[in-house]
């Protein structure tokens, strides 16, 4: 997902440089350039016919070249190409980390009681929000669930299991109990799966 903000920003960057050069061209062109600046004869090689022309090619390549590199810039890491759309994938060593991490809560799980769950949602929390750091989301897990939204199959069912895993974090008279937190686990578990986590 391009991150339009971004390449907002440079755009209105690169349009303020030509605005700059448009009004240095045409205070040279009104006759001004060699009683202000004192640079005449300069001026009047520089907005010679021939050289302006050569500059207004040269300014087009540039700034045509500075939207593309920022067009480029704005997309997260490995997801643009040319042809086919592909999505990025995690390196081999960060997906067995995970994965590891995700042994970690099954068996978490397996052995029970509220400090059990509590530890294996916070987990699959974390390990939801590095993936989607990944592939080049920013923020707070909220923002980038709300930027990486069409990613997943029931959104609405991730944000009920990162809602789950806050109230567990911020309400200390909170007990989580076995059911509700097996649905959470497994809701960000399929999430990870549609990353290409797990």
């Amino acid at each position: 997902m391009i991150e339009f903000h971004k390449f907002t920003q440079r755009l209105i960057l690169i349009a303020s440089a030509l605005f700059v050069f448009v009004a240095v061209v045409l205070l040279g062109w009104g006759g001004v350039r060699g009683d202000i600046l004192g640079m005449g004869d300069v001026l009047d090689y520089f907005l010679s016919q021939r050289f302006y022309y050569y500059g207004l090619g040269i300014l087009a390549v540039i700034i045509v070249f500075s939207l593309l590199l920022s067009l480029f810039a704005s997309i997260p890491n490995g997801q643009f190409s040319f042809g086919r759309a592909k999505s990025p994938k995690l390196p081999p060593l960060e997906r067995q980390k995970l994965q590891s991490k995700y042994a970690e809560v099954q068996e978490l799980m397996r052995i029970g009681g509220p400090s059990s769950y509590r530890s294996a949602l916070v987990t699959m929390d974390t390990m939801l929000d590095h993936a989607l750091k990944f592939y080049g989301y920013e923020g707070t897990l909220a923002d980038k669930l709300k930027a990486g939204q069409s990613r997943f199959g029931d959104i609405n069912a991730v944000w009920r299991a990162h809602k789950h895993r806050n109230k567990l974090v911020h309400d200390i008279h909170y007990a989580p109990v076995k059911a509700e937190t097996e649905e959470s686990v497994e809701i960000l578990a399929q999430a990870l799966k549609e990353l290409g986590v797990l």
